[in-house]
């Protein structure tokens, strides 16, 4: 039981006969399994908004997120360097449209997306029920530089090289 307080063991619902994964153990798994280890820089001319009110309590002095609002957004290269993956969040109920150019990088024409999502941001997953939150895959074509995202959705897509 003292276990299910720390930050590991929450990526796990259990009981005392079960266990499955969290919707956070899902996105732990997702990017471990998927995405790259080498950094990317990634640029946009959509950037945060600037806050609202004054800096403390839920209101950071500073915006976070990449400069591609509303999504954000992330890149890196597989160890070797034959895979691109970038990775872009959207935690809005509307699908995100956003182009995506890979200068330097010239991909095959299909590649991999992996896209986690449920019916809405209070989705979860819970031992002993059907999970509310799922990982899918599926091909894309490389080549159409404008991409969209799905509405509360963490979706990565991977680019290998020719």
């Amino acid at each position: 039981v003292m276990g299910a307080y720390t930050l590991g063991m929450s990526w796990l619902s259990y009981n005392a006969t079960d266990s499955a994964y969290s919707e956070q153990g899902l996105l732990f798994l997702l990017y471990r399994k998927h995405f790259g280890t080498i950094p990317v820089e990634v640029s946009g001319n959509s950037p945060q908004p600037a806050p609202k009110w004054p800096a403390g309590g839920d209101q950071p002095s500073v915006t976070s997120g990449s400069p591609t609002y509303p999504l954000d957004m992330s890149a890196a290269l597989s160890a070797d360097g034959r895979t691109l993956t970038v990775a872009a969040i959207n935690a809005t109920a509307d699908v995100q449209s956003t182009d995506i150019s890979l200068a330097g990088f010239t991909p095959r024409r299909a590649g991999r997306l992996w896209r986690l999502t449920g019916p809405s941001l209070d989705s979860g997953n819970q031992v002993g029920q059907p999970p509310q939150v799922t990982v899918t895959e599926s091909a894309f074509d490389t080549g159409q530089g404008r991409v969209s995202v799905q509405p509360y959705s963490v979706e990565l897509r991977a680019y290998s090289r020719q």
